[in-house]
This record gives structure tokens, sequence and C-alpha cells, in this order.
């Protein structure tokens, strides 16, 4: 966040991943001892880099890699805030370990995208704040 001549503050931010709290303890339940910070950045930076026609086709049922324990199972959705929109975030609705996966499912993986041009994170996230009392 930084302050514009105009006394307004400027965030700009990065948002695509997140995951509820179902999601969350699934992983712990599933994968017992998990680092679960290590998983949530591995789906975060698989979100981030990530195929956007992909991610795009798959909308409702988004398969996220969450590096070797497992995968978020969740949906792609257009997020706002204050009324502007802020690109595309998704949203993981619960969690499985890679030996739960069915063999079709592996292969509907977010892949990494190829080009910038089809990288799910290309367009930051900017708004402006007025300033506060």
């Amino acid at each position: 966040m930084w302050p514009e001549p105009t006394g307004k503050h400027v965030v700009a931010a990065l948002w695509g991943f997140s995951a509820s709290h179902h999601a969350v303890g699934r992983l712990f339940e599933r994968a017992p001892g998990v680092d679960a910070r290590a998983a949530l950045l591995a789906a975060h930076g698989a979100v981030i880099a990530g195929c956007r026609s992909h991610a795009v086709a798959e909308r409702t049922k988004l398969l996220i890699p969450a590096g070797a324990v497992g995968v978020f199972i969740g949906r792609l959705v257009r997020s706002t805030f204050l009324g502007q929109p802020t690109g595309l975030l998704v949203l993981a609705e619960t969690f499985v370990t890679r030996d739960m996966l069915w063999r079709e499912q592996e292969d509907r993986l977010l892949p990494a995208a190829t080009d910038r041009d089809d990288a799910l994170a290309v367009l930051p996230i900017n708004w402006t704040l007025a300033k506060g009392p």
C-alpha cells in the first residue's frame, strides 16, 4: 500500500487461491503431520502459474496440486473488492490425498501455463482506497 498525492492509498496484490475451513480441515485429517503452510503455498503457486484456459474449462471442479501431499478441489470465481473487479480467484472447497484420486482425475490436474498470455495471474489486482478519517 502506498499513498498518492491526492491523499488516497493504492493497494496492489495478487490474490489467486483461498482455502475454506473445510478444505484445510480435510488437509489435516487426510494428511496427518502435513506441513500445511507448504501445501497451501504450493497450491497458491500452482494457481498463479496455472493455465487460464484449463481453469476456465474446469471452473466448477478445478483440481489444484498442493505438492506431493495431495490436491485441493475447488472452483474458479471472478472476485470483486469494493464493487470493483479484482480478477480470478480459486476457492478450494475440499482436499484429497494423491492416492484418493481416480486415474482420470490425475489427467485433469491444473497444468502450468505454457505462456504468459494463458497464465491465471497475468493481471495484477489494483484498486484505490479513500483516505480514512
